[in-house]
């Protein structure tokens, strides 16, 4: 079984008006709805990762306050329809698998391939993909639908998933 794993595509990330606007991130989604209707014709799953911290979140000493659970900045952003075929699964660190909670619902799924989109590139799509790598999941990372902060960064960031043996695909290519 095959699974999309949408990361923090989120208002607070994604909308002009968000908490941490990544630039440019809103022109990934006809390529992430795009990686989504072929994986639900492949009758794979469709897994939201989003950002979702509380009010005194720890993480807020380094980055300003986002993504508080409940509110709009951390839900998903319109254009996506969650439905039967879609899970959301709430994160509080850079990594979708840091709480357990993703890699239990892959593994009742059985699921062993998993595709990466989303954002930030070099910061939780990287760390998402070395988790999975390190669990052990046969990992892709859909290039056109992934966006960085820094193009450096991010195209180092991909590089390194490289390295880890995460496959560099395009969402035509599913």
């Amino acid at each position: 079984m095959k699974a999309l794993l949408v990361v923090d595509m989120v208002n607070d990330f994604v909308s002009s008006n968000g908490a941490l606007t990544v630039p440019g991130a809103m022109a990934l989604l006809p390529n992430i709805e795009l990686a989504i209707k072929k994986i639900v014709e492949k009758e794979g799953k469709i897994i939201f990762c989003n950002d979702q911290h509380e009010l005194n979140d720890p993480e807020f000493d380094a980055y300003p306050s986002h993504c508080i659970k409940g509110t709009w900045g951390s839900a998903i952003l319109d254009s996506f329809m969650t439905d039967l075929h879609s899970t959301i699964v709430g994160k509080t660190t850079f990594s979708a698998f840091s709480n357990g909670v993703l890699d239990d619902l892959l593994k009742s799924m059985n699921v062993h391939t998993i595709f990466v989109c989303g954002v930030v590139t070099e910061i939780c799509i990287k760390r998402t993909v070395w988790s999975a790598r390190d669990i052990g999941y046969e990992t892709f990372v859909l290039t056109d639908c992934i966006k960085g902060l820094d193009d450096a960064d991010a195209g180092m960031a991909l590089m390194k998933m490289g390295w880890w043996d995460a496959l560099p695909i395009k969402s035509t290519e599913l």
